[in-house]
């Protein structure tokens, strides 16, 4: 739903699937991290978009490292996550 991909694009549908399987899914905690970043279907947050991504990337899931790596460069320091 997010790319519109095979169905048509709808990104309330996408927040809401990646919100239903966030929890292990390190794909989908990417995902819905660039959603708080970006802030245009859900309300901006950057503290939850780094959690997220942060969570992703200890799955080691390649994008989310990288996400990471280019935001320590060019952001303070990003919050520690939580349990």
């Amino acid at each position: 739903y997010e790319l519109g991909d095979g169905v048509e694009e709808d990104m309330k549908k996408a927040v809401y699937l990646c919100q239903g399987i966030v929890d292990g899914d390190s794909y989908a905690q990417m995902s819905l991290g660039l959603m708080y970043e970006d802030g245009r279907v859900i309300p901006r947050d950057f503290a939850r978009a780094m959690v997220l991504y942060q969570q992703s990337a200890a799955q080691n899931h390649e994008p989310a490292i990288r996400i990471l790596e280019n935001l320590k460069t060019y952001t303070l320091p990003l919050p520690t996550p939580k349990g």
